[in-house]
């Protein structure tokens, strides 16, 4: 299958319809990440069919996320739209609303930030990594592929929450960081405004990472929202929805058992050997963590690096 239509079709996996300039941009995307890829380590994922699935859908798996049980600007149905009519809808659109503000914290090689930015171009999305050379490339495909509502910066994540064009001034946090909740929580939320959402992009290890953060994140001026739990495909047509719930957890972060949990869960163990790897929740399994920011994060946090790392709250 050619690459476009292979990619317009995994997206699907999530009901998303992209415009071909959108389809265009991100497998320009892919092509400057794997020839950047080359002289410097930007991800070990490189083969065209993983990096859809293991990096785009990934990415994209917001559309999955609805807030205070409303539906979102992610989850919204996109209507296919030609070439020629694009571009006026969605300008046309962006001047009677104002954009929705996102930053990726750590956002390594773009992901998920840089794909919400070409998927969802009513978001205004930051990109913040602590290394110029990820920084420098990430600014060179925004260049390449004129992504207008996205901006690269070279800061790290404890410096620049600090800093007043940063702090409070986002209706959106995301990261799929390698870092235990709490400590992304004391990075993140800081860059959230009061009624604003961080998304934590994570994998089974929520499990353990939920109840010890609850401390931690009601510090931080912040209440558990939501989870999203779902398997992330990893081919065309093998994707399979968990749940997308609202309130799956209680307020110390331990899970409910819901009857749709145990209605998913008879469905994956009818899988064979894909429910062998899946049961268990390891590799494919993923969980969209949502935290409201319900006040001010106090002045002295975030931290000082390493203390988020080395002790978190």
């Amino acid at each position: 299958m050619e690459q476009k239509e292979y990619l317009k079709t995994a997206l699907q996996e999530f009901h998303i319809t992209l415009q071909d300039k959108q389809l265009d941009q991100l497998l320009t995307f892919y092509d400057l990440l794997v020839e950047k890829n080359k002289v410097m380590n930007l991800t070990a994922i490189t083969e065209f069919e993983e990096v859809v699935f293991k990096h785009f859908l990934d990415s994209l798996a917001i559309c999955k996320v609805s807030f205070d049980g409303k539906t979102s600007m992610f989850q919204a149905n996109k209507a296919e739209m030609t070439d020629a009519d694009s571009t006026d809808q969605v300008n046309r659109a962006n001047q009677n609303k104002r954009k929705a503000s996102l930053i990726d914290v750590g956002c390594g090689a773009g992901f998920p930030g840089m794909v919400i930015a070409i998927a969802y171009p009513e978001v205004q999305v930051t990109l913040l990594d602590s290394l110029q050379k990820r920084v420098g490339f990430l600014g060179e495909v925004i260049e390449k592929l004129a992504i207008a509502n996205c901006s690269a910066v070279h800061f790290r994540a404890e410096e620049a929450a600090r800093m007043k064009e940063y702090r409070d001034r986002y209706d959106f946090a995301v990261s799929r960081a390698v870092a235990n909740l709490s400590t992304l929580s004391e990075y993140c939320l800081p860059y959230v405004k009061p009624g604003g959402y961080f998304i934590a992009y994570k994998s089974e290890k929520i499990r353990e990472e939920a109840p010890a953060a609850q401390k931690a994140i009601k510090l931080l001026g912040g209440k558990f929202a939501s989870e999203t739990e779902f398997y992330l495909p990893d081919s065309i047509q093998t994707g399979l929805d968990i749940q997308s719930s609202k309130g799956n957890m209680d307020d110390g972060g331990r899970e409910k058992i819901s009857e749709t949990g145990k209605k998913s869960e008879q469905k994956i163990s009818s899988q064979g050997d894909r429910a062998d790897r899946t049961d268990s929740r390891g590799a494919g399994y993923r969980n969209l963590y949502v935290i409201k920011k319900t006040g001010p994060t106090p002045a002295k946090y975030p931290r000082k690096a390493p203390l988020p790392a080395k002790k978190p709250l």
